[in-house]
């Protein structure tokens, strides 16, 4: 209904608003690294350093902040909106592993790579939204976000991983 939607907008806003900052970061390194791509993985390792330093600690504090982010809303938003902002944040750490895993796929000319990876996404999300927002409401929604972020973040690691390791 409109006020579940309006009740999940708000977190789903305010993390989509924190994913960007990683995102833009990933973005620079794509600008960066087409200069040069040789530099890819030195690149894709002062990202990973700087996301383990920042993005982490900052995830934990918008689990913990939860409420207190969604005050300015109203009650109402605080209520019903906590506990998937809270499950919102968990998934912004998978999500900035895809958005290293699109930008390096990007770099590398791996277009189907990031293909595949949305539309697994795509897929995940859609289908376990549906399973799961019935049983267990708004947090449903937003578990089938982190469920499907972390399984292409896991299916993206070892290819990460391989990259990371290149030029040490």
């Amino acid at each position: 209904g409109s006020e579940q939607s309006a009740w999940f907008y708000m977190p789903f806003t305010l993390i989509v608003a924190f994913d960007l900052l990683f995102y833009n970061v990933t973005t620079s390194m794509t600008v960066e690294g087409a200069h040069d791509e040789h530099r890819a993985p030195e690149l894709a390792r002062t990202v990973v350093r700087r996301f383990l330093s920042i993005q982490i600690p900052a995830a934990l504090a918008v689990i913990v902040a939860a409420p207190v982010l969604l005050y300015p809303f109203g009650a109402d938003y605080v209520d019903h909106g906590t506990g998937a902002l809270r499950v919102l944040a968990c998934a912004s750490i998978p999500r900035a592993v895809v958005n290293l895993f699109v930008a390096l796929a990007r770099l590398r000319g791996r277009g189907w790579f990031i293909v595949g990876g949305q539309a697994t996404l795509f897929l995940l999300v859609t289908v376990l939204a549906l399973a799961l927002a019935r049983p267990l409401g708004l947090p449903g929604v937003a578990l089938a976000w982190l469920v499907g972020n972390t399984v292409v973040a896991a299916s993206a690691m070892p290819w990460l991983v391989r990259l990371l390791r290149e030029g040490r």
